[in-house]
């Protein structure tokens, strides 16, 4: 049978292999292993029945831990939905197709809802969550299956090779989040794929192409790309294209770089809030946004142009867009930070007023969420002590992507 899986080098003799798990499941909460006397004496039906893990075949993944299963919370079948460990009971949210991308890389795919097992946002720290996702080639989808022995596994993101798919604290108990975690040798991260009699994912429902969500990137001359052509929209279109998320760019300007397919926006070099709000409605009537990444007040501030009410403006300009379009989402960023010591204290005040400002418009019943774009950067991805350089756009498209990511109904056309 053909296998594209990463082997560690093998043991000498399957004795060899039981006698090295004692130590191995004593870090799980002391369960031990059978001993090779009983091992003979008894051949175990793990060894009976252990079949390698081949494309296109549905496995129940069990913990070697807890022998519970990867499951999706509540079977699930939304983008977004957690996965975690459950005693197996043979549902299709507890069943994994494996299916082959590329270099002995497979994707995990839910069979109950056709979703891939994904690590959220790319993310590479210890905890980061993982659930399932519709499946758009990101390496966050991609996992390598590294044999460790006894029919068990590890499952390493291909994105943050150091890391493995392990469930949290080792934990026994149903429900137990699953995550990853830097390489540890513990049960906790390894893996058994027991075939179930399901052969390959159910075919597909004929559904319509997913209507994309029309994003308007709006702002000064940040927004625009001042200094790198395209800025923090050339890092976004590619984060949210690789997750395969059906999405459009809109606005009356264009420009970016050929990395940047979709090169529509709003980003008005030099422009104040009160600019903005003098053209905004001809846009929102023009493009229709659904969601509005709105960066705004920098020159406000640069200007000296009453920097003490920006903070009341902004929050006009929020009443204004969302009379406008009431089922369009705005995501409100606070604003970077500026070299220039007197004007980065107009930053902190301004920053510090919106979320009253944010607060009290979503209380009215307003569709504002508050992104935090300060607290990603400093000076040093700054170019020019203003507009962020190569660094400081990339944090950009990071800070907007796990915002789009993370707040309900910002990816809904």
């Amino acid at each position: 049978m053909e296998r594209s899986l990463m082997s560690r080098p093998p043991r000498a003799s399957r004795t060899a292999a039981v006698l090295s798990l004692p130590l191995l499941l004593a870090a799980c909460g002391g369960t031990s292993a059978p001993s090779a006397a009983e091992e003979s004496a008894a051949p175990s039906p793990l060894f009976s029945t252990l079949a390698l893990p081949s494309s296109g075949q549905t496995y129940a993944v069990l913990n070697m831990c807890s022998g519970k299963g990867l499951d999706v919370q509540n079977a699930s079948t939304a983008n977004g939905a957690s996965v975690m460990q459950w005693d197996y009971q043979g549902g299709t949210n507890q069943q994994w197709t494996l299916q082959a991308t590329d270099s002995g890389y497979f994707k995990l795919v839910a069979r109950h809802s056709g979703k891939a097992l994904e690590v959220y946002g790319w993310a590479t720290a210890n905890g980061s969550r993982v659930g399932q996702w519709g499946y758009g080639g990101g390496t966050n989808q991609q996992w390598k299956l590294e044999d460790v022995g006894n029919g068990f596994y590890e499952l390493i993101p291909r994105h943050a090779a150091n890391m493995r798919l392990d469930v949290r604290g080792a934990s026994l108990s149903n429900g137990a989040q699953v995550q990853i975690y830097s390489d540890n040798n513990t049960c906790a991260q390894r893996w058994k794929l027991q075939p179930t009699t399901q052969t390959s994912a159910p075919p597909p429902t004929s559904t319509p192409a997913p209507t994309p969500v029309r994003i308007m990137p709006l702002g000064d001359s940040i927004t625009d790309g001042y200094n790198i052509p395209g800025g923090y929209r050339t890092g976004l279109f590619q984060k949210l294209s690789a997750a395969g998320l059906p999405f459009d760019f809109v606005g009356s300007l264009l420009n970016g770089p050929a990395a940047l397919p979709d090169r529509d926006h709003e980003g008005h070099s030099g422009w104040r809030i009160d600019e903005i709000a003098a053209q905004v409605n001809t846009w929102l009537d023009q493009q229709q946004p659904a969601t509005t990444l709105l960066m705004i007040g920098t020159n406000d501030i640069i200007q000296n142009r009453d920097p003490a009410n920006a903070p009341k403006r902004l929050g006009a300009l929020l009443d204004q867009m969302s009379a406008r379009r009431p089922n369009m989402l705005i995501l409100v960023a606070t604003l970077p930070p500026l070299a220039e010591a007197g004007q980065n204290r107009w930053v902190g005040q301004y920053n510090a007023a919106l979320p009253e400002v944010v607060r009290s418009r979503a209380a009215q019943g307003q569709k504002v969420t508050l992104v935090d774009v300060n607290a990603a950067l400093n000076v040093a991805d700054l170019a020019d002590g203003v507009h962020p350089n190569s660094t400081g756009y990339s944090k950009l498209a990071n800070v907007w992507y796990q915002a789009l990511r993370s707040t309900p109904g910002a990816l809904s056309p």
